[in-house]
C-alpha cells in the first residue's frame, strides 16, 4: 500500500496537494514515514475508536521527537484534547 500513496500523490501526481484518510489506522506508521520523506499530504486523518486514539495520543505526547514534529505544524491543541 505505501508504495501505490507514494506514486499516487508523490510527485508524480497530486504533488502532495491531497488528504489522506486513515480508518481503523490503529498504531500505523505511515503519516510518521510520509512526514520523514517530505511527502506529507496536505491533510493526513485517522479515524479510530477512542481508547485506540488516546493511547495514540498519549505516545505522542510522551516521546520529544514525535511532539516535535507537531509543534511545527500549531496542532498541539488537537493531541492535547485527549
Amino acid at each position: 500500500m505505501y508504495v501505490i500513496l507514494i506514486i499516487f500523490y508523490g510527485f508524480q501526481v497530486t504533488k502532495c496537494k491531497c488528504q489522506v484518510v486513515s480508518l481503523g489506522a490503529g498504531f500505523d506508521t505511515l503519516y510518521w514515514n510520509l512526514k520523514d520523506e517530505g511527502l506529507a499530504p496536505h491533510s493526513y486523518i485517522e479515524i479510530d475508536f477512542p481508547d485506540v486514539t488516546m493511547k495514540k495520543c498519549h505516545n505522542i505526547k510522551s516521546k520529544k521527537p514525535l511532539i516535535e514534529k507537531f509543534q511545527t505544524e500549531g496542532i498541539l491543541s488537537l493531541i492535547s484534547m485527549f
